[in-house]
């Protein structure tokens, strides 16, 4: 599982363009990986945009599922998600107006 925090990364930080056709020949295990890599994308993009989506998404799941999700989300994708807001606080113009 460690190898989705890079590719989330890689594809977060536009390194890797899925409508982009490269010349290599496709294989089976390019194609798993390239829909792992969506997979992953798509779960991640949802739980930034959509929260509300995927808690009712969650809601509906099974105890085992729910498991390995809360698994995979605490271990690979809240990381990513906490650097992101850090990191855009962090971009914001710092103000001592609203200081008391």
């Amino acid at each position: 599982l460690p190898i989705y925090d890079i590719q989330i990364n890689r594809i977060m930080s536009g390194h890797r363009n899925f409508w982009e056709v490269d010349d290599s020949p496709p294989d089976n295990f390019r194609k798993a990986a390239f829909v792992e890599e969506l997979g992953c994308f798509v779960y991640l993009t949802c739980l930034r945009l959509l929260p509300a989506l995927v808690r009712q998404w969650y809601a509906r799941l099974d105890k085992n599922a729910t498991t390995a999700v809360d698994r995979f989300t605490s271990q690979f994708v809240s990381p990513i998600l906490i650097q992101q807001e850090l990191e855009s606080i962090l971009r914001k113009p710092y103000s001592s107006a609203n200081m008391q």
